[in-house]
């Protein structure tokens, strides 16, 4: 008896499986599913590919600006201007002896995006220091910081000096100083008396 229920379910079988078309069956089928398995991963690629740029995209736009505490130079002995926005500075060292040279270039303070005027550069010169005095300097700084926009961690930062405030004890005591524009040429600024 077993052996007639087998027979009858195997010719159950067999029916069913007759009424599928025998075109399906085997490699047309395989085909089939591997044409829409490469289309799917092709797909996959097209997107991944198309979605890697715009996140480097994302990457590239989180330039922060913070102000800095003004820098104040004091015991400033000479002055020299390199050209109108750098400033050169000898810097006397009273426990020392010592001469420091600081150097400083002005610049405007542009938004990385769109390139909108953050600050003004500006360099402001005031003859108000009595002749027994030394001279100092007022600097401005904004820290310029690029931060990844997905994870805000630092790549880098630098301070941009956007202003420049002199305080001397006459216009004689600004110097000329040299300059060098690479392949535009170097030279001295001469200063008009």
């Amino acid at each position: 008896m077993s052996k007639s229920l087998r027979v009858e379910e195997d010719s159950s079988q067999k029916e069913l499986d007759g009424s599928i078309p025998d075109s399906l069956h085997g490699k047309p089928v395989s085909k089939l599913k591997t044409f829409f398995n490469f289309v799917i991963g092709i797909t996959f690629l097209i997107l991944l590919v198309g979605f890697l740029p715009f996140l480097f995209y994302l990457e590239d736009k989180s330039h922060i600006y913070k102000d800095m505490q003004d820098e104040e130079v004091k015991n400033v002995v000479r002055v020299f201007m390199n050209d109108p926005n750098e400033y050169t500075f000898f810097i006397n060292q009273p426990e020392s002896h010592e001469l420091i040279v600081k150097n400083f270039s002005v610049r405007d303070v542009r938004n990385q995006g769109d390139s909108t005027l953050i600050a003004s550069r500006e360099v402001k010169v005031f003859a108000d220091v009595p002749s027994e005095k030394k001279m100092w300097v007022l600097v401005k700084k904004v820290n310029h910081i690029y931060t990844r926009m997905l994870s805000s961690q630092i790549v880098w930062q630098y301070p941009i000096v956007y202003s420049l405030e002199l305080h001397i004890h006459s216009e004689k005591e600004v110097e000329g100083g040299g300059w060098n524009h690479g392949k535009s040429g170097s030279g001295i600024t001469q200063v008009v008396r």
